[in-house]
């Protein structure tokens, strides 16, 4: 069977993960593609090309997490916590102004290599958005922020793992 979409598995004998399928770079022209365990149908359609960094004069950014963001002080993104509302993002400082999520999520897992189960841990869930100031006041393009992987380093997960990848943008 021939796979139309790159694919990631273990070798036979190894326990790291190692792509398989065209080279890295390379995008399907169209068509259809099997996604996911449960072989669910995709349309493949190029769409519009994204927009570059947004137009400086953006002191405030919109931080919105798209995957599970582990954090060491529940509720805050991070690097922050209730004593500690400025940190430090790729290399800039910000302030939390504010935040908007629901709860937290158990993220864990099965780890192939010990087969066992991975311990579970409390994350910021999926759409959690938070507000963020420059404390220098100098604009910032949201693309400085934006597909970054932000967690604090728990238990030593790495960030390709896909925990805390942030989506930002700017606020006005």
């Amino acid at each position: 069977m021939a796979f139309p979409t790159p694919r990631i598995s273990f070798l036979p004998g190894s326990s790291g993960a190692t792509r398989r399928g065209p080279a890295s770079g390379s995008k399907p022209a169209g068509g259809w593609a099997r996604l996911g365990g449960e072989g669910r149908t995709a349309v493949l359609r190029e769409g519009p090309p994204f927009p570059g960094g947004e137009p400086l004069g953006a002191k405030r950014l919109s931080l919105c997490f798209a995957t599970p963001a582990l954090s060491a002080a529940g509720g805050y993104p991070p690097g922050f916590s209730s004593g500690r509302l400025s940190g430090e993002i790729a290399g800039r400082t910000w302030r939390l102004t504010a935040a908007a999520l629901r709860g937290f999520v158990n993220v864990g897992g099965w780890d192939l290599a010990r087969n066992r189960a991975k311990p579970l841990r409390r994350a910021l869930p999926p759409g959690s958005v938070f507000l963020l100031d420059s404390a220098d006041g100098e604009p910032t393009p949201a693309d400085a922020l934006d597909g970054l992987c932000l967690s604090d380093p728990l238990d030593n997960l790495p960030a390709w793992q896909g925990f805390g990848l942030a989506v930002a943008g700017v606020s006005r």
